[in-house]
């Protein structure tokens, strides 16, 4: 999956887990689960992501999993538990990347370069 289309699903979650912290209807909730069960599973199988990163998520996609639901019935502990998700999410953003990625876009910029390189017409 591309970086870009990563981090964008990873802003929905966020966003939607700290919509989570007011009084909505429970509809919203059961969307929610699916929304962050899937942009965890996504973060999990996302190979550019580092690997402390994607073990950190896992707990996160199975406490939101809609299949088999896990309920807290205070409303302040899934309070504490979406703001400190969705801070999750949004850090995952900025330092969940490896930065590998960066070497093999600079890397595969330099074979074309090579390859222009060679392939002009004397």
């Amino acid at each position: 999956m591309k970086v870009g289309i990563q981090k964008t699903v990873n802003i929905i979650c966020a966003i939607a887990l700290f919509l989570a912290v007011t009084a909505l209807p429970i509809e919203y909730y059961n969307v929610l689960r699916i929304i962050v069960f899937i942009g965890g599973l996504l973060v999990v199988f996302n190979q550019r992501i580092k690997k402390h990163w994607r073990l950190l998520f896992i707990p996160i996609a199975l406490l939101f999993n809609p299949i088999f639901p896990i309920y807290f019935y205070v409303k302040s502990y899934w309070v504490f538990l979406d703001v400190l998700c969705g801070i999750l999410f949004l850090l995952l953003i900025f330092y969940g990347y490896s930065s590998s990625i960066k070497k093999q876009r600079t890397i595969k910029k330099q074979v074309s370069k090579n390859k222009d390189m060679y392939n002009v017409k004397h």
